[in-house]
């Protein structure tokens, strides 16, 4: 039996269309901390999702991750600039190459998260 993987790696209008729904779903929880989407910005989300599995090769069964990562960082104070300048933490201005460092330990600190939603 040959499975064509691109297929399964594609949605069809109604997923999409069900995930921007989900995501906007997530609205009523994350308007509290200040983020909520419109239905441009989740269909926006919807597709760089689907465009990070097809480049990456990933397969997700079911619906997915992108829920759950929005209502788990939709509380940190590091979503907005703002938060970050009023609790001081870019009161050094930090080196390319510092920032490189920064941004490697946050990616891979996101990644750890990420491994621990879809465990659990």
């Amino acid at each position: 039996m040959n499975i064509d993987m691109s297929s399964l790696m594609r949605r069809s209008p109604d997923e999409t269309n069900a995930l921007v729904g989900r995501i906007l779903d997530c609205n009523r929880h994350t308007a509290q901390y200040g983020l909520t989407l419109d239905p441009g910005q989740a269909m926006a989300l919807a597709e760089t999702r689907e465009n990070a599995l097809r480049h990456s090769g990933r397969i997700e069964f079911g619906a997915g991750i992108t829920e759950k990562l929005i209502m788990t960082f939709c509380d940190s104070p590091y979503i907005y600039m703002q938060s970050v300048l009023k609790h001081g933490y870019m009161a050094a201005r930090l080196s390319d190459r510092d920032l490189a460092s920064v941004s490697d330990q946050l990616m891979e600190l996101l990644s750890q998260k990420a491994g621990e939603l879809t465990d659990g």
